[in-house]
C-alpha cells in the first residue's frame, strides 16, 4: 500500500487547512499492470469532520470495484465508515461493456462525537469480483490533517 500524508492546521467552526485539497486512490491488477479502479475527489477539513467533494469511481472494463471511506483518528481508526456504492462492502460498481466512471457526489464523516474529530481520512479502492467479494485492496489516499 502507498501512502499520502499532509499536515494542516484545525481552527474552530470553520473550514481546518490542510495542505491536501485533493485525493486519488488506484487500485492495479497483475502485479501493477492493470488499472481497475480509481477514486477521485476534493477533501475539506472541518472542526471536526471531513467531507469528500466531486467524489468519481473509474471501474475499467471487465472488472468490478468499490470504495471504502474511513474517518480515522489516533485513539479510534473507525469514527465513521461509508462503504460506496451501497451500505455493505459487497456492493460494487462493474464495467460491463466499456470502462466508466461514476458520480458518487458528496459524503461527509462525521467526527463531531469524538473530541479532536477526525484527524486522518483512508480511502480504499477495492477490486471485487462479481459477487463482491475482495479480490485486492490497495492504491489507499490516507490523507492527514
Amino acid at each position: 500500500m502507498a501512502f499520502v500524508a499532509a499536515l494542516g492546521l484545525v481552527s474552530a467552526g470553520t473550514p481546518a487547512f490542510a495542505t491536501d485539497t485533493t485525493f486519488v486512490a488506484r487500485q492495479y491488477h497483475a502485479n501493477g499492470a492493470v488499472l481497475v479502479v480509481a477514486v477521485q475527489g476534493d477533501i475539506t477539513w472541518l472542526n471536526r469532520s471531513v467531507t469528500l467533494n466531486n467524489v468519481q469511481i473509474w471501474v475499467r472494463q471487465g472488472y468490478c470495484g468499490n470504495v471504502v471511506f474511513r474517518g480515522q483518528s489516533s485513539s479510534n481508526p473507525n469514527i465513521d465508515t461509508e462503504f460506496l456504492p451501497g451500505p455493505t462492502y459487497k456492493d460494487k460498481w462493474c464495467g460491463i461493456f466499456d470502462s466508466s466512471w461514476h458520480t458518487i457526489g458528496n459524503i461527509t464523516l462525521d467526527g463531531s462525537q469524538i473530541v479532536g474529530g477526525i484527524r486522518t481520512v483512508l480511502v480504499a479502492a477495492r477490486e471485487v469480483d462479481t459477487d463482491g467479494d475482495l479480490v485486492q485492496q490497495g492504491g489507499d489516499y490516507d490523507g492527514v490533517r
